[in-house]
């Protein structure tokens, strides 16, 4: 499920899913993650959130909530300290500080996002005026049928539609970070 709404539905060529969405306006980051400052890092972060806010200008209804990163650059985030004359506070927890109203997460399907070879960051709005996952049916498990002393066999199934995007201002995608 969370391949389906982070990259679309697999071989389907009009299949897009939260990090592969053509609508969503897009920017290179300054540099790769390993080769920034920590200062470039913030700056770049805090960018991509302050544009996807000034583009729906400040609607709190599309305003991003939520930012999904690569494992490794959320992880690098959390570790490099931002500015040691100010105290020993890490680049996460100075974007946490600033932008109270956003959670910053981790996936690796943000790795490489849709096969292109380049990280994917996102800001985006989870508000349904926004975007709506559709999951027309829930995981279902059936029966569960014993065929032997240490043996189950169980049949399970669910639908999944995809992910309808309403307003293309309500993200804005960082690559390469």
């Amino acid at each position: 499920v969370d391949q389906i709404g982070y990259l679309g539905i697999p071989d389907v060529a009009s299949s897009e899913g939260l990090l592969t969405y053509s609508g969503w306006v897009s920017g290179a980051a300054t540099g790769a993650i390993a080769g920034l400052t920590a200062q470039q890092m913030y700056d770049d972060i805090a960018g991509l959130i302050t544009a996807q806010h000034n583009a729906v200008n400040n609607t709190p209804e599309y305003m991003a909530t939520k930012v999904d990163m690569p494992v490794y650059v959320l992880n690098t985030l959390a570790v490099t300290i931002l500015n040691t004359a100010a105290g020993a506070a890490s680049v996460l927890s100075a974007l946490k500080a600033n932008f109270p109203g956003v959670d910053f997460r981790a996936t690796f399907r943000a790795d490489d996002a849709g096969g292109v070879g380049v990280s994917h960051t996102i800001a985006y709005s989870t508000n349904s005026e926004v975007m709506k996952m559709r999951i027309p049916l829930p995981l279902t498990v059936g029966e569960i049928i014993k065929q032997g002393s240490f043996d189950y066999e169980v049949d399970s199934k669910y639908r999944i539609a995809g992910l309808d995007v309403l307003e293309d201002s309500g993200a804005y995608i960082l690559t390469g970070l």
